[in-house]
């Protein structure tokens, strides 16, 4: 079995050399000079490099892109099973791939991929939170009959969008478990008060969270708040 260390370090010898003398550095690090010829001259690989690029589809960039969004999904708490991946794969080379590519690549970044096991976190401790921000209030649009000198001098633009608009934040959470937490609603209000007519519709056999800000937009103090109630 070849000592790929040796014969890394004979190529450095042979490079540095004027002429390369195989004979002499083949020996030097008991190597075959034939298969060090080869090697010299680039015609053959390690088999370690033979294995991956047989098993390697993709460039290095992009398998350093794939690597990176497996640890964003898992850091999320969303880690992608083999098929996503496969998945990914697929729609990044155009065709499909065989059975166990998956599992090489897994293998060969084992050292970089960050899994749930080294932590040993289970379902019920993984969330994924997000938070959305929508117009409410929207009358549907009407059609409405206007003289073209009007529409071109641009004073008719509050009429553009029938009906009012108010910004509010939706706050939601989902355990991988399937449970989920509370929706939370941030409305727009300058003093900070809750209205009644926002929670007129609401179910009192659900739960939900309900604030306010100047804006309608939610920040970190309104998500610690409302993660820090559980």
């Amino acid at each position: 079995m070849i000592n790929e260390e040796d014969m890394e370090k004979a190529i450095n010898e042979l490079n540095a050399q004027l002429l390369p003398n195989y004979r002499q550095v083949s020996e030097k690090y008991s190597l075959t000079r034939i298969t060090l010829i080869r090697r010299f001259l680039g015609l053959c690989t390690s088999r370690q490099e033979a294995t991956s690029l047989h098993y390697k589809l993709l460039t290095d960039t992009q398998e350093e892109a794939l690597v990176n969004q497996i640890n964003k999904l898992t850091i999320r708490g969303m880690p992608p099973t083999t098929h996503i991946v496969k998945n990914l794969v697929e729609e990044i080379i155009g065709r499909y791939i065989y059975k166990n590519w998956t599992a090489h690549f897994v293998k060969r970044y084992s050292d970089c991929l960050k899994t749930i096991d080294d932590y040993n976190i289970i379902a019920g401790n993984m969330y994924n939170w997000d938070e959305k921000g929508f117009l409410i209030g929207l009358a549907r649009t009407l059609k409405r009959i206007i003289t073209k000198k009007l529409y071109n001098s641009g004073r008719i633009i509050s009429a553009a969008q029938d009906g009012s608009r108010e910004f509010i934040s939706l706050l939601a959470s989902i355990c991988t478990d399937g449970t989920a937490l509370p929706p939370a609603l941030i409305y727009k209000g300058a003093s900070g008060d809750l209205q009644d007519t926002w929670l007129k519709d609401l179910n009192e056999k659900q739960h939900a969270y309900f604030a306010s800000s100047t804006n309608g937009w939610s920040s970190n103090a309104f998500g610690m708040a409302y993660l820090g109630v559980h």
